[in-house]
């Protein structure tokens, strides 16, 4: 019985989106905002905002459509 003891891939997960529909982005916005204790800013286009929530992980909420 042959025993593999090497990890062949790693994956780091870095960033969350959460995408929702225009008309629920604001409540959508604030709710993972209080959710995670974290102001959710606007990013460089409107339709982005998100919060670093550690050094090595973001959270976007991406609000779809027009």
């Amino acid at each position: 019985m042959r025993t593999v003891s090497a990890v062949a891939h790693r994956s780091r997960l870095f960033v969350a989106v959460i995408d929702v529909p225009a008309g629920d982005h604001a409540e959508e916005t604030s709710f993972w905002g209080a959710a995670t204790g974290r102001p959710m800013r606007e990013l460089d286009s409107p339709e982005f905002h998100g919060a670093r929530l550690g050094d090595h992980f973001a959270l976007l909420v991406h609000r779809l459509g027009g």
